[in-house]
This record gives C-alpha cells, sequence and structure tokens, in this order.
C-alpha cells in the first residue's frame, strides 16, 4: 500500500537538498530518520573502500534478494556506469552459487552479503575470505551497506514506492 507523501512544504530540511526521489519523500513520513537515512545512503555512495562496482554489485544482489523493482531500476544504471556485465547481471538475477563470473575480492564480499541477508549472521570462514582479500574495511563497509539496503529495500517494497522513471518493473541489465 502506497502511503501519501509529504506535501513539498512539509518536507524535513533533509528532503529540502536532494534530489525528489519518490524513496526520499516516503522518508518525509518519519522526518526523525530522514536525515539520517540520507546521509547513511549518500555516505554509501560515495565514501567508501568498496570500489564503485563492489558496491553496486552489492546494492544489486540485495535487490534481487529481496525483490525489490525500486532499487534495481535505481541502480542498473549505475552498475551498467561500473562495467557489470550482462553475464554477471544474469548471475545475480538467477541468484546462482558464488563464485561466478567475479573477481575472487567480488565473489567473497558477495558471499558475505548473501550470508548476512539469508541468516541475518555471517560464519567465520566468509568473513575470514573476505578480509584476507579486501581487509577489514571493505567486509564492514559491505556489511552496513547490505543492512542499509536490506532496510531501504523492505520499506520500498512494503509501501509500494513507485520506481522512479518510466518503469515500473525490475529491468533487466544491459552488457
Amino acid at each position: 500500500m502506497r502511503l501519501p507523501y509529504p506535501r513539498p512544504e512539509d518536507h524535513p530540511e533533509p528532503l529540502k537538498e536532494v534530489p525528489p526521489l519518490n524513496l526520499f519523500r516516503a522518508f518525509g513520513n518519519a522526518p526523525a530518520y530522514t536525515g539520517g537515512l540520507i546521509d547513511l545512503g549518500l555516505v554509501g555512495l560515495g565514501k567508501l573502500v568498496l570500489t564503485p562496482r563492489q558496491r553496486e554489485l552489492l546494492i544489486l544482489d540485495t535487490a534481487t534478494s529481496t525483490g525489490s523493482a525500486y532499487v534495481t531500476q535505481a541502480h542498473v544504471p549505475f552498475g551498467q556506469a561500473v562495467g557489470i556485465t550482462g553475464e554477471q547481471a544474469s548471475f545475480i538475477r538467477q541468484r546462482e552459487p558464488l563464485p561466478g563470473p567475479f573477481l575472487p575480492e567480488e565473489a567473497a564480499l558477495l558471499a558475505v552479503g548473501r550470508e548476512l541477508l539469508q541468516s541475518a549472521t555471517c560464519t567465520g570462514e566468509a568473513i575470514q575470505r573476505a578480509h584476507l582479500l579486501c581487509g577489514a574495511r571493505a567486509v564492514t563497509e559491505t556489511l552496513i551497506l547490505v543492512g542499509y539496503y536490506r532496510l531501504v529495500c523492505g520499506f520500498a517494497n512494503a509501501l509500494d514506492v513507485e520506481p522512479d522513471g518510466k518503469s515500473t518493473h525490475m529491468l533487466p541489465y544491459a552488457s
């Protein structure tokens, strides 16, 4: 069920400084959370040790896992821009077992993200492998990023937040 978005004049201050995306507008119904949610999302899009490609793989894998049309549609162009291939996108869409067509570091981080989504925890083995290949900061950022996007995907799904743009269904990834 969609809730009405707050009127622009009723937006909390943080919403007046970001693009009028439907997700952000929906956050406006919880003004106490709005600034923190937007800030956390913006950090995840630009200030990480994770590469943009690793970030987008993790976000798209989370969006696929949760069936979030909103997040999938929003991040497909970012994934394409950082070189996610059609084969890799298909692998994510079909939820194939890892390592798949990914670099060892990417597969290790995806494994951590998938375990977190599936079990709300991670095995020592997954954490250790990702730590050895990518470092403690990348593993920690992966856990926070996947957790944040799990929240966003669940929120967007529960409130049926309409994807921004023309399409309202999950878009295929391009090669």
